[in-house]
C-alpha cells in the first residue's frame, strides 16, 4: 500500500519563508504530495460578537469600549485578510513548481506558535 505524503508549511511572507519554499524542491518528495500552506494573522485579541442581551452603552466609557472593540475586530479581520492573501501567493508558487501536487491553503488567527500547533 502506498500512502500519500502529506506535508504542512507554516509560512509568513518573508524572504526566508520564499527561500523554504524554493528549496522544498531540494527534498525529494513524492509527486503524490498533499500539501497544506498554513498561515497565521499574529492578533492578541479578537473580540466577541455584541452581545444583544446586554444593555445598550450609556456612558461615554461604554461607547470608547465598543469603539476599541470594533476597531480590534477590523484589525483581526483585515490580518487574516492579508495572512491569506500571502499564503494563497506561496500556494500558486508551489503549484508551479509542484503540478501534480494537490495543494490546500488555510489560514488562522492566532500566535504564530499556537496557530501552528
Amino acid at each position: 500500500m502506498n500512502k500519500r505524503t502529506k506535508l504542512l508549511i507554516g509560512y509568513d511572507g518573508s524572504e526566508s519563508a520564499d527561500a523554504a519554499v524554493e528549496e522544498i524542491q531540494r527534498a525529494g518528495l513524492p509527486r503524490d504530495t498533499e500539501a497544506i500552506v498554513f498561515a497565521v494573522a499574529d492578533v492578541w485579541f479578537y473580540p466577541p460578537p455584541a452581545d444583544p442581551t446586554l444593555p445598550a452603552p450609556s456612558s461615554p466609557l461604554d461607547h470608547q469600549i465598543l469603539r476599541g472593540a470594533e476597531e480590534m475586530r477590523v484589525r483581526a479581520t483585515q490580518s487574516l485578510i492579508d495572512a491569506d492573501d500571502v499564503a494563497r501567493r506561496a500556494a500558486a508558487r508551489l503549484r508551479t513548481l509542484f503540478p501534480s501536487w494537490e495543494i490546500d491553503v488555510e489560514t488562522t488567527i492566532n500566535w504564530p506558535s499556537w496557530g501552528i500547533i
